[in-house]
Protein backbone atom coordinates (compact mmCIF):
# COMPACT_ATOMS: atom_id res chain seq x y z
CA UNK A 1 0.00 0.00 0.00
CA UNK A 2 1.57 3.28 -1.14
CA UNK A 3 1.19 6.50 0.79
CA UNK A 4 1.93 9.57 -1.38
CA UNK A 5 3.78 12.50 0.14
CA UNK A 6 4.53 15.86 -1.57
CA UNK A 7 6.29 19.04 -0.68
CA UNK A 8 6.20 22.55 -2.22
CA UNK A 9 8.62 25.41 -1.63
CA UNK A 10 7.84 29.05 -2.56
CA UNK A 11 11.15 29.69 -4.30
CA UNK A 12 11.83 26.27 -5.84
CA UNK A 13 10.23 23.73 -8.11
CA UNK A 14 7.85 21.20 -6.61
CA UNK A 15 8.81 17.59 -5.74
CA UNK A 16 6.65 14.50 -5.20
CA UNK A 17 7.39 10.94 -4.11
CA UNK A 18 5.56 7.75 -3.12
CA UNK A 19 6.54 5.88 0.05
CA UNK A 20 5.34 2.58 1.39
CA UNK A 21 5.59 0.76 4.67
CA UNK A 22 7.57 -2.44 4.08
CA UNK A 23 7.48 -5.64 6.05
CA UNK A 24 9.70 -5.41 9.18
CA UNK A 25 9.49 -1.56 9.11
CA UNK A 26 7.05 1.19 10.01
CA UNK A 27 6.07 4.62 8.64
CA UNK A 28 5.03 7.38 11.01
CA UNK A 29 3.70 10.75 9.73
CA UNK A 30 4.21 12.23 13.17
CA UNK A 31 7.85 11.22 13.16
CA UNK A 32 8.38 12.89 9.76
CA UNK A 33 6.64 16.11 10.77
CA UNK A 34 8.51 16.24 14.08
CA UNK A 35 11.80 15.84 12.27
CA UNK A 36 11.19 18.59 9.71
CA UNK A 37 8.81 21.12 11.20
CA UNK A 38 11.64 23.53 11.98
CA UNK A 39 12.90 23.67 8.38
CA UNK A 40 12.08 26.91 6.57
CA UNK A 41 10.85 27.80 3.05
CA UNK A 42 7.97 25.32 2.95
CA UNK A 43 4.30 25.60 3.76
CA UNK A 44 2.95 22.52 5.57
CA UNK A 45 -0.37 21.26 4.23
CA UNK A 46 -2.17 17.96 4.52
CA UNK A 47 -4.73 16.77 1.96
CA UNK A 48 -7.15 13.91 2.44
CA UNK A 49 -5.22 12.58 5.40
CA UNK A 50 -2.55 11.20 3.09
CA UNK A 51 -0.44 14.13 1.76
CA UNK A 52 2.07 16.07 3.82
CA UNK A 53 4.07 19.12 2.74
CA UNK A 54 7.74 18.72 3.72
CA UNK A 55 11.04 20.39 2.93
CA UNK A 56 13.55 18.05 1.23
CA UNK A 57 15.21 15.87 2.23
CA UNK A 58 12.09 14.71 4.08
CA UNK A 59 13.28 11.27 5.28
CA UNK A 60 16.48 9.90 6.73
CA UNK A 61 18.54 7.14 5.17
CA UNK A 62 17.16 4.52 7.60
CA UNK A 63 13.52 5.28 6.73
CA UNK A 64 11.25 3.29 6.98
CA UNK A 65 12.38 2.45 10.52
CA UNK A 66 13.06 -1.15 11.50
CA UNK A 67 10.70 -2.81 13.96
CA UNK A 68 12.49 -2.97 17.33
CA UNK A 69 13.55 -6.20 19.10
CA UNK A 70 10.59 -7.95 20.72
CA UNK A 71 8.25 -6.86 17.90
CA UNK A 72 7.65 -8.07 14.37
CA UNK A 73 6.23 -6.60 11.18
CA UNK A 74 4.69 -8.74 8.43
CA UNK A 75 2.44 -6.17 6.74
CA UNK A 76 3.01 -3.50 4.10
CA UNK A 77 -0.05 -1.51 5.14
CA UNK A 78 0.88 1.70 6.93
CA UNK A 79 -2.41 1.54 8.83
CA UNK A 80 -1.08 -1.67 10.40
CA UNK A 81 2.49 -0.47 10.83
CA UNK A 82 2.44 3.18 11.74
CA UNK A 83 4.38 3.00 15.01
CA UNK A 84 7.31 1.12 16.50
CA UNK A 85 4.85 -1.54 17.68
CA UNK A 86 4.66 -2.62 14.01
CA UNK A 87 2.34 -5.66 13.60
CA UNK A 88 2.59 -6.27 17.35
CA UNK A 89 4.72 -7.79 20.10
CA UNK A 90 6.31 -11.17 19.51
CA UNK A 91 3.65 -13.80 20.41
CA UNK A 92 3.95 -16.08 23.43
CA UNK A 93 6.05 -19.13 22.55
CA UNK A 94 8.23 -17.11 20.16
CA UNK A 95 11.08 -14.61 20.23
CA UNK A 96 11.88 -11.74 17.86
CA UNK A 97 15.51 -10.67 17.90
CA UNK A 98 15.14 -7.81 15.47
CA UNK A 99 15.61 -5.13 14.53
CA UNK A 100 13.39 -5.70 11.53
CA UNK A 101 11.95 -9.13 12.43
CA UNK A 102 9.41 -10.31 9.85
CA UNK A 103 8.57 -13.83 11.09
CA UNK A 104 8.70 -14.67 14.83
CA UNK A 105 11.00 -17.58 15.73
CA UNK A 106 9.56 -20.32 17.94
CA UNK A 107 11.22 -21.14 21.24
CA UNK A 108 13.18 -24.42 20.84
CA UNK A 109 11.69 -27.74 21.93
CA UNK A 110 12.38 -28.22 25.64
CA UNK A 111 11.66 -24.55 26.39
CA UNK A 112 8.55 -22.41 26.67
CA UNK A 113 7.39 -18.82 26.97
CA UNK A 114 4.07 -17.67 28.46
CA UNK A 115 4.98 -14.02 27.81
CA UNK A 116 4.85 -11.83 24.71
CA UNK A 117 7.62 -9.58 23.50
CA UNK A 118 10.68 -11.81 23.89
CA UNK A 119 13.70 -10.50 22.04
CA UNK A 120 16.17 -13.42 22.37
CA UNK A 121 16.20 -17.21 22.62
CA UNK A 122 17.83 -16.88 26.05
CA UNK A 123 14.54 -15.50 27.35
CA UNK A 124 12.77 -18.80 26.57
CA UNK A 125 12.35 -20.72 29.85
CA UNK A 126 13.58 -24.28 30.47
CA UNK A 127 10.75 -26.80 30.73
CA UNK A 128 10.60 -27.96 34.38
CA UNK A 129 10.97 -31.53 35.62
CA UNK A 130 7.76 -33.57 35.42
CA UNK A 131 6.70 -31.87 32.20
CA UNK A 132 7.61 -31.54 28.54
CA UNK A 133 7.65 -28.73 26.00
CA UNK A 134 7.44 -29.23 22.26
CA UNK A 135 8.05 -26.41 19.82
CA UNK A 136 5.95 -23.25 20.27
CA UNK A 137 4.96 -24.02 23.86
CA UNK A 138 3.40 -21.31 26.01
CA UNK A 139 2.90 -23.53 29.08
CA UNK A 140 4.61 -26.82 30.04
CA UNK A 141 2.60 -30.02 29.56
CA UNK A 142 2.68 -32.67 32.31
CA UNK A 143 4.44 -35.97 31.58
CA UNK A 144 2.18 -38.89 30.70
CA UNK A 145 0.88 -41.16 33.53
CA UNK A 146 3.22 -44.09 34.12
CA UNK A 147 6.25 -41.99 33.14
CA UNK A 148 8.70 -39.81 35.09
CA UNK A 149 10.33 -36.55 34.09
CA UNK A 150 13.51 -36.49 36.14
CA UNK A 151 15.22 -33.85 34.02
CA UNK A 152 14.40 -30.41 32.71
CA UNK A 153 13.89 -29.57 29.01
CA UNK A 154 12.00 -32.76 28.09
CA UNK A 155 10.51 -32.57 24.60
CA UNK A 156 7.70 -35.19 24.55
CA UNK A 157 5.15 -36.90 26.81
CA UNK A 158 7.30 -39.99 27.33
CA UNK A 159 9.68 -37.76 29.30
CA UNK A 160 12.70 -39.46 30.95
CA UNK A 161 11.69 -43.08 31.59
CA UNK A 162 8.94 -45.48 32.71
CA UNK A 163 7.82 -45.21 36.32
CA UNK A 164 10.31 -47.24 38.45
CA UNK A 165 9.39 -50.65 39.77
CA UNK A 166 7.72 -50.43 43.18
CA UNK A 167 6.18 -47.04 42.41
CA UNK A 168 3.24 -45.57 40.56
CA UNK A 169 3.36 -42.32 38.61
CA UNK A 170 0.35 -40.05 38.11
CA UNK A 171 0.51 -37.41 35.41
CA UNK A 172 3.40 -35.00 35.92
CA UNK A 173 5.56 -37.22 38.15
CA UNK A 174 9.22 -36.39 38.75
CA UNK A 175 10.14 -39.55 40.71
CA UNK A 176 7.00 -41.56 41.41
CA UNK A 177 5.14 -42.55 44.61
CA UNK A 178 6.02 -45.78 46.45
CA UNK A 179 3.28 -48.38 46.75
CA UNK A 180 1.81 -48.50 50.25
CA UNK A 181 3.54 -50.79 52.75
CA UNK A 182 1.94 -54.23 52.56
CA UNK A 183 1.67 -53.87 48.79
CA UNK A 184 4.23 -53.85 45.97
CA UNK A 185 4.65 -52.99 42.32
CA UNK A 186 5.67 -55.93 40.18
CA UNK A 187 6.49 -53.99 37.02
CA UNK A 188 7.57 -50.58 35.75
CA UNK A 189 5.14 -48.03 34.34
CA UNK A 190 2.38 -48.18 36.97
CA UNK A 191 0.03 -45.22 36.74
CA UNK A 192 -2.08 -45.40 39.93
CA UNK A 193 -2.11 -46.84 43.48
CA UNK A 194 -4.73 -49.44 42.60
CA UNK A 195 -2.21 -51.10 40.29
CA UNK A 196 -0.06 -52.04 43.33
CA UNK A 197 -0.53 -55.68 44.42
CA UNK A 198 -1.11 -57.15 47.87
CA UNK A 199 1.99 -58.69 49.41
CA UNK A 200 2.10 -62.40 48.45
CA UNK A 201 2.60 -65.33 50.89
CA UNK A 202 6.25 -65.97 51.74
CA UNK A 203 7.13 -62.27 51.50
CA UNK A 204 6.97 -58.99 53.37
CA UNK A 205 6.48 -55.73 51.45
CA UNK A 206 7.80 -52.27 52.17
CA UNK A 207 8.44 -49.13 50.10
CA UNK A 208 6.77 -50.74 47.11
CA UNK A 209 9.10 -53.76 46.96
CA UNK A 210 8.70 -57.35 48.17
CA UNK A 211 11.29 -59.25 50.19
CA UNK A 212 11.34 -63.04 50.72
CA UNK A 213 11.28 -64.57 54.17
CA UNK A 214 14.61 -66.27 54.85
CA UNK A 215 15.09 -70.03 55.15
CA UNK A 216 13.65 -71.19 58.45
CA UNK A 217 10.74 -68.76 58.41
CA UNK A 218 7.43 -68.26 56.62
CA UNK A 219 4.77 -65.59 56.02
CA UNK A 220 1.14 -65.60 55.05
CA UNK A 221 1.64 -62.29 53.29
CA UNK A 222 -1.19 -59.77 52.91
CA UNK A 223 -1.43 -56.04 53.56
CA UNK A 224 -0.18 -56.50 57.14
CA UNK A 225 3.09 -58.07 56.02
CA UNK A 226 4.97 -54.78 56.18
CA UNK A 227 8.34 -55.69 57.74
CA UNK A 228 10.72 -58.55 58.56
CA UNK A 229 8.79 -59.35 61.74
CA UNK A 230 5.99 -60.52 59.49
CA UNK A 231 8.08 -63.64 58.81
CA UNK A 232 7.49 -66.22 61.59
CA UNK A 233 10.12 -68.73 62.60
CA UNK A 234 9.57 -72.44 62.08
CA UNK A 235 9.06 -74.59 65.22
CA UNK A 236 12.12 -75.81 67.09
CA UNK A 237 14.41 -78.20 65.26
CA UNK A 238 12.69 -77.50 61.93
CA UNK A 239 13.41 -75.32 58.91
CA UNK A 240 12.29 -74.71 55.34
CA UNK A 241 13.89 -76.15 52.23
CA UNK A 242 14.08 -72.70 50.63
CA UNK A 243 13.27 -69.09 51.26
CA UNK A 244 9.86 -67.46 50.72
CA UNK A 245 7.91 -70.24 52.46
CA UNK A 246 4.19 -69.33 52.38
CA UNK A 247 3.05 -71.29 55.42
CA UNK A 248 4.12 -73.38 58.44
CA UNK A 249 3.57 -76.69 56.64
CA UNK A 250 6.73 -75.92 54.65
CA UNK A 251 8.74 -76.31 57.86
CA UNK A 252 10.53 -79.70 57.98
CA UNK A 253 12.49 -81.43 60.74
CA UNK A 254 16.23 -80.96 60.50
CA UNK A 255 18.64 -83.88 60.18
CA UNK A 256 18.51 -86.51 62.99
CA UNK A 257 14.98 -85.48 63.95
CA UNK A 258 11.59 -86.68 62.82
CA UNK A 259 8.07 -85.34 62.95
CA UNK A 260 6.37 -87.00 65.87
CA UNK A 261 2.97 -85.80 64.76
CA UNK A 262 2.97 -85.99 60.98
CA UNK A 263 -0.80 -85.71 60.82
CA UNK A 264 -0.65 -81.97 61.72
CA UNK A 265 0.41 -79.12 59.47
CA UNK A 266 3.03 -77.94 61.99
CA UNK A 267 6.24 -79.90 62.48
CA UNK A 268 6.68 -81.47 65.91
CA UNK A 269 10.27 -82.57 65.83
Amino acid sequence: TFVPYAFTCSSTASYAASLSSTVNSYVSEKTILDRHHSQANCDFDRFGGRVISLNPPFVSVDFPYKCPPGFFGNSTDTDDQNSQSCTGPCPAGYYCEGPGQIVPVNCPAGTFSPSKGLSSVQQCLSCPSGSFCGEITTDPVLCDPGRVGTRKRQTNGQCSAPCPKGKYCPKGSTSGISCKDGTYGNSTGLKAADECLECPPGFWCNSGLRFPCQIGSYSKGGINATNLNSCRSCPAKSTTAEEAAPSADKCLCVADYYDANASTSTADC
